[in-house]
């Protein structure tokens, strides 16, 4: 005969869940897993409610459940929110231009290693929290249960990292790299930047300590991680005093920048001499426009605030080289990295007029001598929205809203208001560069300007 089925009890200790027995509840370690000589994993504070009986169309495009394989205990929420960062959370995070680091390393460490898995489960159920709710407004205090099971999941991967901390395992500080990314997108996505830029500046630490370097002989998975790092870096001058790997500024400052620029053969070399120049740009744009508000600038940037003309020399460089790599009868490009070069190029007109603009403003001049700049940075940026079919709530590559936010000085206001109905239209997260931050900031300077 069937037995009788029975509601699934959601209570009770993690072990035993996983065991699917009944658990006797024990405060602490329950006897049903002490008795048995086996380790009780404890008890979860949060947990999420059942998924709705009527999927909803987000939810139909991401399975319930993923292949097993972990080598340590998992839950049903936990897989939930694993699933949902695997089947959407990595997409969106690489958006035009493929990552390694999100495609490969972080799903195959996570397997193996439960204090990554915990800090991804944490990262897809925040996600999850915003496609319902939206961005998060910094400082704005969230009680969903989404982010409370996020919190918790946050915790226990520190906890498995800080049980760690004595081990001479060398694959330990990689773990612990590619957690404190996760941990900062996390916070990032949780509207705490200050608390992010703690986790990034852990991060680039480790790095300094291994004297880690651009080099195209070393291993994929130190390559992508390290490239990671210093993009979120050169967003993060806000909030970190100066740079804790100074790589990309000695590339573009201290070396020759023509060294770096070999003549491209694929699209991802083009992205690869790209990365410097666009790290330190962005580092210059940042401490530039955190002068221009009176907030002091540590003494660090002070040689790099007067090499602008460096910056755009080294721009100029790489679009040359760009376009000669495009119009090479050799070049042979797929759709997602025709994608890519448009989304280059318009990137790097926007960082040319941005350079531009910063060097008549330091000198109190009018902005409108770039207009035919703006004018055709106006009409490139429509023709790469164009080809942008999804537009993702989170991304860490490459991204345009700081060509948005350039656009929005222009002297022309409805070229300038289309750029800040641009960044409102389309709330994201990309790294420190938060649309909505930079809608603020422009028309904070606009209400200056009137």
């Amino acid at each position: 005969r069937r037995r009788a089925s029975k509601p699934r009890s959601r209570t009770g200790c993690r072990t035993c869940r996983a065991r699917r027995i009944k658990c006797d509840e024990t405060p602490g370690a329950c006897q049903r897993c002490t008795s048995t000589g086996r380790v009780c994993d404890g008890y979860e504070v949060q947990r999420l409610p059942l998924p709705p009986r009527r999927k909803t169309a987000t939810a139909s495009r991401v399975p319930a459940l993923v292949p097993t394989g972990f080598r340590f205990t998992t839950t049903t929420d936990e897989i939930r929110c694993f699933s949902y960062f695997q089947h959407r959370s990595i997409s969106h995070l690489i958006a035009s231009v493929d990552n390694p680091l999100w495609e490969k390393l972080v799903p195959q460490m996570s397997y193996n290693e439960p204090a990554v898995y915990h800090a991804i489960v944490a990262l897809g159920s925040i996600h999850q929290n915003l496609e319902k709710h939206g961005l998060r407004v910094p400082g704005k205090k969230s009680n969903s249960t989404l982010e409370r099971f996020a919190t918790e999941q946050s915790l226990r991967s520190f906890s498995l990292l800080t049980q760690r901390r004595a081990s001479q395992d060398p694959a330990l500080r990689q773990v612990i790299l590619v957690c404190c990314l996760l941990f900062t997108v996390t916070e990032l996505l949780c509207g705490r930047p200050e608390t992010a830029s703690v986790h990034l500046a852990g991060g680039l630490r480790i790095l300094r300590e291994l004297k880690a370097q651009r080099c195209a002989l070393s291993p994929w998975e130190q390559q992508t991680t390290l490239d990671t790092y210093l993009h979120l870096q050169s967003q993060s001058f806000f909030m970190m005093g100066g740079p804790i790997l100074t790589t990309d500024h000695e590339i573009i400052y201290e070396r020759p920048y023509e060294d770096h620029l070999s003549t491209f053969t694929t699209f991802h070399e083009a992205q690869r001499a790209f990365e410097p120049v666009f790290n330190a740009s962005c580092g210059f744009h940042v401490i530039f426009w955190k002068q221009r508000r009176g907030i002091p600038v540590p003494e660090f940037y002070q040689a790099s605030l007067l090499s602008p003309i460096r910056l755009l020399s080294c721009w100029n460089r790489f679009l040359q080289q760009l376009e000669s790599f495009v119009a090479a009868p050799s070049t042979r490009l797929g759709a997602k990295e025709k994608r890519g070069v448009q989304l280059l190029r318009v990137i790097t007109h926007g960082q040319i007029v941005g350079v531009k603009s910063c060097l008549l403003l330091s000198n109190d001049l009018s902005l409108q001598s770039l207009m035919e700049d703006y004018v055709d940075l106006h009409r490139m940026l429509k023709i790469t929205l164009d080809q942008i079919q999804n537009r993702p709530l989170i991304s860490l590559g490459v991204g345009l809203t700081p060509v948005f936010f350039f656009l929005a000085q222009c002297p022309d206001y409805e070229i300038r208001l289309w750029a800040i109905d641009g960044l409102l239209s389309w709330p994201h997260c990309g790294g420190f560069f938060d649309t909505k931050q930079m809608a603020r900031l422009v028309l904070q300077g606009m209400k200056t300007e009137l």
